[in-house]
């Protein structure tokens, strides 16, 4: 069978279908994968996040041979891969199957824009529905799948969960068949174009903007947060051990393999959500293989619950230079709604007491805030800030505007309040942004992602009166202002990233 994989996430990696094309290859089909990168700013709304009409006319033709087109989206990208399943359904006779989290979290929805869903993992069903399509069966009894029926809907329960992930092949990274919609257009996935966007991604861990390599070594989270998918994911498979892990033998093949296929690769960026909840045993034999088998630096996520001493040594020893620590907020009432009270502040800052003690072989390490909570009040804020202020150095704080994903507690919660309307498409009602008004502590956070000025200056400035001071009607035509600011800030960032390693490449930076 003739199958057509598209993706519409920004990072090229997109292990999902990666894995998906190699695993339909391995039962005989043809693949044919096309990367259209939707970008978008942090605060524009999801009805924005549309592609050039244009794209439409490039993109028909690499689907016309196709038997089966899938999509896989986030919630993120469900405006712009609505746009592109109705160019599909409307171009060509193909079926279209839509998987990955947002169909899986609203597949009825979804159902309005393709014929069939898969919920929850879907390698094995996306293998039987081709399988099923070909042979011109009926596919309304595979498991995970829902889809059209007549004038009706069939569902079906989930499939167990995979026990042994390492009988899955690795992601696909073969630039044959491979296209990527770049300046404007498609072209056939080169190994320069696969560098140069490996390498835009992840800036604050990859201040040299060199390509990395994208793995999980496992799937599932240990933690349970209210604003994040996996526990609803996990919901889906009660009784079943969520959180899964490759033997470290597969993972070093992986990485092995990779680095023959593109040896212009730089360093290695472990995704697991936390990488440090592995066992030391484990990671003490990763850290021996990784040394000897793949020598590259790498990066990798952690949580102020599962970092350790023990295995920060024994992984800075195997080339870890950077770490991403999620801590999300330093105030206790909002570790409560997130669900994350068992990680207290004291805990906390010993983590990154113990990430500092070690900056001499770490580079600087990245914190994880949400920002833009409407469920916080102002003491909740200047507590988080106040917290900020004795954040050892160096350090730099990614923050992030909060996400209100459907199916989660906290977009219960919303809706429950007004946040998010009860009415629409979920994929379009998820989206909570902040009035554009003047954040006198969204400044002070923005201010000091960085420490460029000693923590005493920061509380000072959170002392009274001035947070009551800038809360003042006075100030708020400086949110049109700020606003802009805070939207430009993405598109910046990858413009930069992109002319700075066109000019490495001895390319014109356009």
């Amino acid at each position: 069978m003739r199958i057509v994989l598209f993706s519409p996430y920004s990072c090229l990696s997109n292990i999902g279908v990666r894995i998906l094309s190699s695993v339909l290859k391995c039962n005989g089909h043809s693949v044919r994968t096309i990367f259209a990168p939707l970008w978008f700013e942090p605060e524009e709304p999801p009805a924005g996040r549309l592609y050039p009409e244009d794209m439409r006319d490039q993109l028909l033709p690499l689907l016309s041979e196709a038997d089966l087109v899938g999509m896989t989206l986030m919630t993120d990208y469900y405006a712009g891969s609505r746009q592109v399943a109705g160019w599909i359904r409307n171009g060509i006779s193909a079926p279209l199957v839509w998987g990955g989290v947002h169909p899986t979290l609203a597949p009825d929805e979804c159902l309005k824009h393709a014929d069939y869903v898969i919920v929850g993992e879907a390698e094995d069903s996306l293998v039987e529905l081709a399988e099923v399509l070909a042979d011109r069966g009926d596919p309304s009894g595979i498991p995970a799948v829902h889809g059209h029926r007549g004038g009706s809907i069939f569902t079906n329960p989930v499939r167990p969960l995979r026990t042994d992930l390492d009988e899955l092949p690795f992601p696909g990274y073969d630039c044959s068949d491979q296209y990527l919609f770049h300046d404007g257009r498609f072209k056939e996935m080169t190994d320069v174009l696969m560098q140069e966007n490996l390498a835009i991604h992840r800036g604050s861990s990859n201040p040299a903007y060199k390509a990395g390599y994208q793995i999980l070594t496992g799937r599932g989270c240990p933690h349970r947060c209210t604003y994040c998918i996996n526990h609803v994911l996990s919901a889906l498979y009660p009784g079943q051990r969520y959180l899964r892990w490759r033997s470290v033998g597969n993972i070093i093949e992986e990485l092995e393999a990779a680095v023959a296929a593109m040896p212009y690769l730089d360093h290695v960026w472990i995704s697991d959500d936390s990488f440090f909840s592995r066992r030391e045993e484990d990671l003490r034999e990763f850290s021996a293989e990784y040394k000897r088998r793949v020598g590259l630096p790498f990066f990798c996520l952690t949580s102020p619950t599962t970092l350790s001493e023990e295995k920060l040594d024994m992984l800075m020893d195997a080339g870890l230079f950077a770490v991403q620590m999620g801590v999300e907020t330093m105030s206790a009432n909002t570790a409560r709604l997130y669900g994350r009270q068992f990680m207290s502040n004291d805990r906390v800052l010993r983590a990154m007491e113990l990430l500092s003690r070690h900056r001499d072989r770490l580079g600087m390490p990245q914190y994880d805030l949400i920002y833009d909570n409407p469920f916080e009040s102002r003491d909740d804020e200047l507590e988080t800030l106040r917290m900020v202020s004795r954040i050892p150095r160096p350090y730099h704080l990614s923050l992030w505007n909060l996400r209100l994903y459907p199916g989660t507690a906290l977009f219960e919660m919303a809706e429950e309040k007004g946040i998010v309307p009860r009415e629409g498409d979920l994929g379009e009602r998820w989206f909570y942004l902040r009035p554009s008004k003047f954040s006198y502590t969204e400044l002070l956070l923005r201010l000091f992602k960085e420490p460029r000025l000693p923590g005493w200056v920061l509380r000072l400035l959170i002392s009274r009166p001035l947070p009551q001071l800038f809360s003042l009607r006075i100030f708020q035509p400086l949110g049109f202002f700020f606003s802009f600011l805070r939207r430009s800030h993405v598109w910046l960032h990858k413009a930069m990233t992109v002319a700075r390693f066109r000019v490495r490449k001895g390319q014109p930076a356009q």
